[in-house]
């Protein structure tokens, strides 16, 4: 049966989330600078709830916000679709007839483990809401839903790191684009530091991803230019092959001047210094598992309290 529209109390803060995973990759589209750029795609929600009036209102308010709503009236329903689509989050009434709510998110943490799923209920903050939070909920929502405190919530449990891939390699460029949109995370890519200044001054970015040649190119300034625009992004060396030195011929000996055997002595030392300061260092052409296993390293500083990052 529908259940009452008597308020409830919310209880007990919400878990930590779990990232969602996979998912269709973004769009791209072409900055004035040349920055491609990842389109946001819509977060997901799945909403199961025997109601449809309250499904049907929670999609009307949400898309408004910019959110793509599938509602749903049962959990059976609900876990069909899980295994043929990709959400975001889902919502789920604790109680439903049929397969009830908590049966419905013990199942939704077995097939999409990644899943946040919130619970929602118009009855009192019972034990098995209690429940449905020891098994991983991350949070119950009492009824009529507070929508800035369930935006506030969607918001925070699938927080999308951004990140600013600043490379001249466009081949190694989009490698990175993709593996990073599998894990849902928006990207724009500079293929050179005009191009990364710009992003920087128009937006906020999580992570920063810098090719090493671009370092070797341009000297030490760029490296504090870059670092200077956006302090708290946790800056990635993208480490790449210094181009081979020239052997030196019969007059070799004067052409491997001083001057040039200290400048590969400085860029050598900038680079390590780089590497020591750096959040993490990818090799050149990186791994998708070494990509993502980055990004689930940003994602646990993210929510780390400001003084523990």
């Amino acid at each position: 049966m529908a259940e009452s529209k008597q308020s409830a109390t919310p209880g007990g803060e919400p878990r930590e989330p779990r990232s969602p995973a996979g998912g269709n990759p973004a769009e791209r589209r072409q900055t004035p600078e040349g920055a491609a750029t990842s389109a946001a795609r819509p977060l997901r929600l799945l909403v199961v709830d025997d109601d449809p009036n309250l499904g049907e209102s929670l999609r009307d308010v949400l898309t408004e916000k910019g959110y793509e709503l599938v509602v749903v009236t049962d959990g059976e329903k609900a876990l069909g679709l899980l295994r043929e689509e990709q959400f975001d989050m889902a919502l789920v009434d604790i109680r439903m007839p049929g397969l009830d709510g908590a049966t419905t998110a013990r199942f939704i943490h077995s097939l999409a483990p990644e899943l946040p799923v919130a619970m929602i209920t118009g009855y009192a903050f019972d034990e098995l809401a209690r429940q449905t939070l020891r098994e991983g909920a991350v949070a119950v929502l009492g009824k009529p839903l507070d929508i800035d405190h369930l935006v506030k919530l969607i918001e925070r449990t699938v927080k999308r790191p951004t990140v600013l891939i600043v490379d001249d390699d466009q081949a190694e460029a989009d490698a990175l684009r993709g593996t990073l949109e599998s894990a849902r995370c928006l990207s724009v890519v500079a293929p050179n530091l005009a191009a990364a200044r710009q992003a920087l001054t128009q937006s906020t970015f999580d992570v920063i991803i810098l090719d090493s040649a671009l370092v070797r190119q341009h000297g030490p300034d760029s490296l504090v230019e870059v670092t200077r625009l956006r302090p708290g992004a946790c800056l990635v060396f993208l480490a790449s092959q210094a181009p081979a030195s020239r052997a030196p011929g019969a007059a070799g000996a004067a052409a491997a001047s001083a001057d040039e055997a200290l400048a590969d002595a400085a860029q050598r030392t900038l680079e390590l210094q780089v590497r020591h300061a750096a959040f993490a260092v990818l090799e050149e052409r990186p791994t998708a598992g070494a990509v993502l296993g980055l990004i689930d390293r940003v994602r646990k500083r993210m929510k780390a309290p400001p003084g523990r990052r």
